[in-house]
């Protein structure tokens, strides 16, 4: 009977403890911005938060779920008028078969990027030119001196989509010479790249894909018992298009080869498979219907991860309007942009800031926070304090928007959150 009691006196505890905030129990994982294990009892942010620490509302890996939630509960509405390709692994090195998956239409891309915690891929249109991209045996793709290529070859493990696609080049040793093909997008920023790796048995090498036309010293990868994505991203004029070849003439042997791309901007996005025609992936856009506050007292903070150098853009809007563009009805806009620099600014701010030097890649955290109406605009940028500005309180808000047309990340998104607090942005 005692026990009895006892058990039922404990459950009764659990159950009337009060809930603690998923940031308060992961202090040191959250300023450091490396995720970590959400609370047992997890609340929220009380306006509106996104792909927390813990994931709450964002469904697994790569799932092309269109059922993603804030951790508030508000439904993500997420558009895209395209297949998009999402990625398990940080899209660079460590491929396994399999990690690239296909989203359909409209179809958001969600992914741990390799790290912890799941998070939103956002990214702007992109074309690959490179015609027959897995198909690196059709005559689009010009074979140097005694370079061969076996098609879908069995030697090679499976494709990172899951299939046995992978073309098992053999390179002849002849200086210079690989596979490339003559794409000329006139002039212009290309990111040009392949999957590699090597067939089973195989020995490591080193590869290094260039320009077939501009000839750099171009890009070398180790090919090794996993898949690599080796990029190169210079500015071309004229006749151009991407190479693969060996960085020492007799290095290596042969190598399997998939997914050979050139897409117009400073980085690589996620893949575009071609066939006949260059193929274009549709710009996406990301917004929640949410009520937000008019918070004389408050925060926004956002984490991003981006390779992209020197033209990376975020904006996290608060409107009333589902049309982001709609820039009057704007309560909050909170931008990131190499071309303005870091800045908060719309009806709920006076001055603002505009303080960095402009946006930079990598994985990073950003914080606008302020005290009440009239009172100083504060910004952290990886936890450091940024110079002022001011602020003033707006209306209320029924729309966030986490894209902007033409200003998109261009990477991915996660510990997006709004606050009436503003140490729970931080």
């Amino acid at each position: 009977m005692r026990t009895a009691l006892l058990l039922a006196l404990l459950a009764e505890t659990a159950l009337a403890a009060p809930r603690v905030y998923d940031r308060n129990c992961e202090v040191k994982s959250r300023r450091s911005d490396r995720g970590g294990v959400a609370c047992a009892s997890y609340v929220p942010a009380s306006d509106f938060e996104f792909a927390p620490s813990g994931s709450q509302g964002m469904g697994s890996s790569c799932s092309c779920s269109t059922s993603i939630t804030a951790s508030t509960g508000e439904a993500l509405v997420f558009t895209r008028a395209s297949v998009g390709t999402c990625d398990k692994s940080n899209g660079v090195s460590g491929i396994l078969p399999g990690d690239l998956v296909s989203c359909a239409v409209n179809q958001p891309r969600i992914s741990t990027v390799g790290t912890t915690g799941l998070k939103l891929g956002i990214f702007d249109t992109r074309t690959n030119v490179a015609l027959y991209s897995e198909q690196l045996d059709h005559a689009s793709w010009v074979k140097g001196t005694d370079v061969t290529v076996s098609a879908d070859d069995v030697a090679c493990p499976l494709a990172p989509d899951g299939t046995q696609t992978m073309d098992l080049v053999t390179f002849g040793g002849a200086s210079g010479t690989g596979i490339h093909q003559d794409t000329s997008p006139g002039s212009v920023t290309v990111a040009d790249s392949f999957y590699v790796t090597r067939k089973t048995g195989g020995a490591t090498c080193v590869l290094n894909v260039t320009d077939f036309a501009a000839a750099p010293a171009g890009t070398n990868v180790t090919v090794g018992t996993t898949i690599s994505r080796v990029v190169l991203s210079l500015a071309v004029t004229g006749t151009s298009g991407p190479m693969l070849r060996e960085a020492t003439a007799g290095d290596c042997v042969d190598a399997c080869v998939w997914g050979g791309s050139s897409e117009t901007g400073v980085s690589v996005s996620p893949y575009i498979k071609t066939e006949g025609t260059a193929t274009a992936r549709a710009e996406e856009t990301a917004r929640f219907a949410a009520t937000i506050a008019n918070d004389a007292t408050g925060c926004i903070g956002v984490s991003y991860i981006s390779t992209v150098v020197g033209a990376l853009d975020i904006a996290i809007l608060q409107t009333s309007n589902a049309d982001p563009t709609v820039t009057a009805a704007v309560k909050r806009e909170f931008e990131f942009r190499t071309t303005s620099n870091f800045r908060v600014f719309g009806n709920g701010f006076g001055a603002g800031l505009n303080v960095l030097p402009g946006l930079v890649s990598g994985t990073h955290r950003a914080v606008a926070y302020w005290t009440g109406s009239g009172s100083t605009l504060n910004g952290l940028f990886d936890g450091v304090l940024q110079t002022p500005g001011s602020f003033t309180a707006g209306t209320g808000a029924t729309f966030v928007h986490l894209s902007y047309p033409a200003n998109n990340i261009n990477g991915w998104l996660y510990n997006v959150a709004i606050d009436t607090d503003e140490s729970k942005c931080r």
